[in-house]
């Protein structure tokens, strides 16, 4: 596992530009830099470049991008408590996925804003539906108007003010968090390959971020530090994730387990995509996770047997200590009749499965297939 924050004392920033990796490497040898920078970093990203799992992605362009390393003797340069490792898929990315346009422009509401981010992504996704095959037609979809207006207007995540965040309440913080997480999901399947493994997907989710008031945000780092939602499985877990201690405060403290019926994933199982807002925000949450217990909650009364989404087998202790309390906590949703006949029911799990494609309904009801 790769760890993208990798902590130093000496730390500086990267304008990032597509060289050749023998250049990459051969810059952390040349004696003309800084040893007191590059001794303890420069071998570790080394050792990262030489990693043979780089080869995995020769298929997909996978760059490592670096600057011409413009280093001053200024102390204040080498401030920075996290350095990033612009580990990207594609050709045309670059680090942050909002930073490649310059037409930026200020954010006063950040939990409007990311709202109306997930609204244009639903609009394109929408117009670009190909009704006969019951796909995303891709390249329609990355020439229309409405994919451009979005990659115009998601830049200005950078000018947000993370005070704002930082200030605002716990339920703020949520709305405005699950709206950038599914953003940064779609709009990295959108450019980038779709993962199929679970190792694949960690790896995704480490490499697509966005930058948020001059931060960057990666998928890995709001799911397993702003949620605190951390993989189950010891082995994929993320490591050395962290926020600097004077963004502490964008952490969410009392996590609700209904966030998990509304971070969407490439799996056969995702939530649908909506856009979230301070004013309906309850509302919301419970038309999504009714409908993603709806759809993925099967219960067989002949064979006395419950399926549950793989989500409840994951984070079990989210919802209850047994199967009586899970039931209990989605009788709202589901309307049982009799919730104690199914108390001597059998429980399953579904598992994890990754696609080529993922799938997912909208807020406009639509199933749409996005094919990369």
């Amino acid at each position: 596992m790769v760890d993208y924050y990798l902590e130093t004392t000496s730390i500086f920033s990267l304008d990032l530009k597509q060289e050749t990796r023998e250049k990459y490497i051969s810059l952390w040898e040349n004696e003309n830099y800084s040893k007191t920078i590059f001794d303890s970093l420069g071998k570790k990203i080394k050792k990262l470049l030489e990693e043979k799992y780089l080869q995995e992605f020769q298929k997909s362009y996978l760059h490592t991008e670096l600057s011409d390393l413009e280093i001053s003797k200024n102390e204040k340069f080498c401030s920075l408590s996290y350095f990033q490792l612009g580990l990207t898929f594609g050709e045309k990315s670059s680090g942050s996925l909002n930073t490649n346009i310059e037409i930026k422009s200020a954010v006063l509401d950040p939990f409007e804003f990311s709202s109306q981010l997930v609204n244009v992504l639903i609009e394109a996704l929408d117009d670009s539906f190909w009704e006969g095959l019951g796909t995303i037609d891709m390249n329609k979809l990355q020439q229309s108007i409405l994919f451009k207006k979005f990659l115009v207007e998601v830049p200005s995540l950078c000018n947000i003010d993370l005070n704002i965040l930082m200030g605002s309440t716990s339920v703020q913080k949520t709305i405005f968090f699950i709206n950038i997480f599914n953003t940064i999901m779609v709009h990295s399947l959108i450019v980038n390959m779709f993962p199929v493994s679970q190792i694949a997907y960690m790896r995704f989710l480490n490499q697509s971020k966005y930058n948020i008031g001059g931060f960057n945000f990666s998928l890995a780092l709001i799911k397993s530090c702003i949620f605190g939602l951390s993989e189950p499985n010891p082995e994929f877990k993320f490591h050395k994730l962290s926020l600097p201690s004077n963004l502490k405060k964008l952490l969410i403290n009392n996590l609700d387990p209904r966030i998990h019926f509304a971070l969407i994933s490439p799996t056969q199982e995702a939530p649908s995509l909506k856009s979230f807002t301070v004013d309906g925000f309850d509302q919301e949450i419970i038309a999504s996770s009714t409908f993603f217990l709806k759809k993925y909650f099967q219960i067989n009364h002949k064979k006395k047997k419950i399926t549950l989404p793989f989500v409840f087998e994951n984070y079990y202790h989210h919802f209850g200590k047994n199967h009586s309390q899970i039931l209990l906590w989605v009788r709202d949703f589901l309307k049982f009749e009799n919730i104690f006949d199914l108390y001597s029911y059998r429980f399953f799990f579904n598992t994890q499965k990754f696609v080529n494609q993922i799938i997912f309904p909208t807020n406009h009801n639509k199933n749409q297939k996005m094919q990369n």
